[in-house]
């Protein structure tokens, strides 16, 4: 039997990506223009070729993991870790980047604090027409959260989006004895706000991976738009 590697379809639409945007910018014949440069010497020959390497790439970085104002996906999903995972349960809601950052609006082990940061930095679009916000977790669904300055933040960058929330995870690390209460509870406040709750919330699972339960919020979310 022939040996390969085993990717989901969201790995598989990656590669592409990566590699149009790649040959798109012409960087492979560079890279090759440059190796064929490198001769068999000592370390400063060494050095100087990595030097080039890292100024070729950072001036072709893919297109496709910065994208401009404008070319944004219409229905983005923000917020931390388990903003992939909802992406991926969804047949319409994309990441903005699916390299994590302050310009993606999503990065783990981030708080609802860091994602108002976060937004205020962001040019907006008027493209956008959905957002699924995916945050509370990481700050153990603090009541002290902002979060009307955040749906206040995300209503001017992104004036013609619908908000929802997707309910986050507990019942694992400092979660442990998080009750689904007060999770409720927290993302009463976003309703009170305005924003659309999704159902379910990701509930009391370690929620890194694709879990059955994002299949659930994905097909949810579709719904609502």
């Amino acid at each position: 039997m022939k040996k390969g590697f085993l990717i989901t379809e969201e790995e598989k639409k990656q590669i592409k990506e990566l590699h149009e945007s790649f040959t798109e910018t012409g960087i492979f014949s560079d890279l090759k223009k440059l190796i064929n440069q490198l001769t068999t010497g000592g370390k400063k020959e060494g050095t100087d070729f990595m030097k080039k390497f890292e100024e070729l790439f950072s001036k072709n970085k893919p297109k496709k993991l910065q994208p401009s104002k404008d070319d944004l996906p219409e229905n983005i999903v923000i917020g931390d870790s388990q903003s992939p995972y909802v992406s991926n349960g969804s047949d319409s809601f994309e990441l903005i980047s699916t390299q994590g950052s302050e310009s993606s609006l999503w990065l783990g082990g981030k708080t609802l604090s860091w994602l108002l940061s976060a937004v205020k930095k962001h040019p907006g679009s008027d493209n956008v027409k959905n957002i699924a916000i995916c945050i509370g977790t990481n700050g153990a669904f603090n009541s002290g959260d902002d979060i009307s300055g955040l749906i206040s933040e995300l209503e001017s960058k992104f004036p013609n989006a619908k908000l929802f929330v997707v309910q986050g995870s507990w019942g694992w690390g400092g979660l442990k004895n998080m009750t689904e209460k007060k999770v409720r509870d927290y993302y009463k406040k976003f309703e009170d706000n305005g924003v659309a709750v999704i159902e379910p919330p990701i509930g009391k699972i370690e929620p890194h991976g694709n879990k059955p339960v994002y299949k659930v919020i994905g097909k949810n979310l579709d719904n609502s738009i």
